[in-house]
């Protein structure tokens, strides 16, 4: 099970970066193509759309708390968290 955790943060960081660099070469391609001026705006629509999924994400999770939970699975997750500590 460690290997997998490990993994799963392996996998969290490279699609960190490579979110830095899509963003990066879009806001590039807009300087070339449109000018300085406008990379201001595609900054706040960035930031407008990260706070949108933001949103959307705690929804999701307000949805799924709210219905019917597998407590077995629950159960098997306390356990392996306290192994690990």
């Amino acid at each position: 099970m460690p290997r997998s955790l490990e993994f799963g943060n392996s996998l969290g960081t490279s699609f960190g970066n490579l979110k830095v660099t899509l963003g990066a070469s879009f806001s590039v391609w807009i300087i070339i193509t449109k000018g300085v001026s406008y990379n201001a705006w595609v900054g706040i629509v960035f930031g407008v759309l990260t706070f949108v999924m933001i949103g959307r994400q705690y929804d999701a999770k307000k949805t799924l708390s709210s219905g019917t939970r597998d407590r077995s699975a629950e159960e098997k997750n306390a356990t392996i968290i306290g192994k690990l500590k």
